[in-house]
């Protein structure tokens, strides 16, 4: 049994937010929902990969966002960015508890346009229709739903691997700010 189940955040798209599933029924919900697409946040286990190869033989795609909040450099914002990069319609965005997800979905209605607190209490309000526990936000987390509404925040990232690309293509060179010099 799921330990939130999936909620459809967003009825047109068919976007859904959930936990990660426990057991062959809740994959047989995900199938039951005419989801196409699951987008896993977490470092993979011997659970995931039996969770991936069952939702593949079904026929859904899944797309694995690597995250370890402990060990991974990455800000939070670009492994968002990178799942939301991925959705299309029929989708299902999970972690293990369900946080990434709701924070994700967060970011998703900011996306479309909605304020931050709108997009949260959106997102607060579809949890709390079905019955599912909404997990607090803290300041951190609604700083990082605010900043998706500046201009740019949905550029990537650009990565050290294309830094020093370019730089050995001497296409480009990095402003000289404080940090450079």
């Amino acid at each position: 049994m799921f330990a939130r189940k999936p909620v459809e955040i967003d009825s047109r798209n068919r976007i859904f937010i959930s936990s990660r599933p426990k057991d062959e029924g809740d994959m047989k919900e995900i199938v039951k929902l005419g989801i196409k697409k699951v987008v896993m946040f977490g470092l993979l286990t011997s659970e995931e990969h039996y969770e991936e190869h069952w939702l593949q033989e079904k026929g859904i795609k899944v797309e694995i966002v690597n995250i370890n909040l402990v060990e991974d450099e990455r800000p939070l914002r670009s492994i968002i960015l990178r799942a939301l990069s991925k959705l299309e319609k029929g989708t299902l965005m999970h972690c293990y508890g369900g946080q990434t997800a709701q924070i994700a979905a967060m970011c998703y209605f900011v996306r479309k346009g909605l304020t931050p607190e709108q997009a949260i209490a959106r997102v607060e309000s579809r949890l709390k229709a079905e019955k599912v526990d909404v997990i607090h936000i803290t300041p951190d987390e609604a700083r990082l739903i605010s900043d998706f509404q500046k201009p740019g925040a949905w550029k990537k990232p650009i990565t050290r691997a294309q830094i020093r690309f370019r730089l050995a293509q001497k296409k480009w060179r990095p402003r000289k700010t404080k940090r450079w010099v």
